[in-house]
């Protein structure tokens, strides 16, 4: 409180991408990081990020350090997960047209690739099936 901003600077995993330093000259650094792609409108406090990858995924802090004489630091953290969905639905394998009574059924249910992993389930008549359970 009453201190003037010496830098603010931003982390993904603790490792630093932007720096502002208003007393130097250029005031702005960016620094090259895997799946951060820091486009030239971004502002020490709002950082934009272009092609956005798995990779990009982590956690992001933001720290301001006051001057002299004190140079006191706050920063905050967050989690930040780039979800890439399947571009296609799941699909199911083994599926005959008809049974008889009594058949077994051996299915396979596979959806794309994506990230997060896919998480799926099975339903039968509507309820969903809990895994090694025989129906």
């Amino acid at each position: 409180e009453g201190e003037n901003m010496y830098s603010l600077k931003w982390y993904r995993d603790n490792v630093e991408f932007y720096r502002y330093i208003p007393s130097e000259d250029p005031s702005t650094t960016v620094f090259v990081m895997p799946g951060l792609e820091v486009l030239d409108y971004s502002t020490p406090t709002h950082i934009i990020l272009n092609n956005v990858i798995s990779d990009t995924s982590g956690v992001f802090k933001c720290e301001v350090s006051a001057g002299p004489p004190r140079f006191s630091t706050a920063s905050r953290t967050t989690h930040l997960q780039i979800v890439d969905l399947p571009t296609s639905r799941p699909h199911i394998y083994g599926l005959r047209s008809s049974y008889r009574v009594g058949s077994l059924l051996n299915l396979t249910c596979e959806s794309g690739p994506s990230s997060p992993p896919t998480t799926l389930f099975w339903f039968l008549n509507g309820s969903k099936l809990s895994p090694g359970t025989p129906h």
